[in-house]
């Protein structure tokens, strides 16, 4: 069966507040939102993501910490 785009299990809500925008899993945000953030956070946001092994289930806790930290201030930015 071939996923449509509007599936739930392929897309979902951008994380920016208050976005309604639609992304694919596995991308944080939308494209607009994403380029709001800062460089360096988008960084430590892909370096956390991949140091996790690219799956918040079974992530070391100390590392997925890191990684929702560096979500959490991602969020942060792309709403300012």
């Amino acid at each position: 069966m071939d996923a449509r785009p509007w599936d739930v299990r392929t897309v979902k809500r951008c994380d920016a507040p208050t976005c309604r925008k639609f992304v694919p899993v596995g991308r944080l945000m939308c494209p607009t939102h994403w380029y709001r953030v800062s460089a360096d956070t988008r960084a430590r946001v892909w370096n956390a993501w991949r140091a996790i092994g690219e799956k918040l289930q079974g992530a070391d806790p100390d590392k997925l910490q890191v990684y929702l930290a560096a979500v959490d201030r991602a969020k942060m930015e792309a709403a300012a």
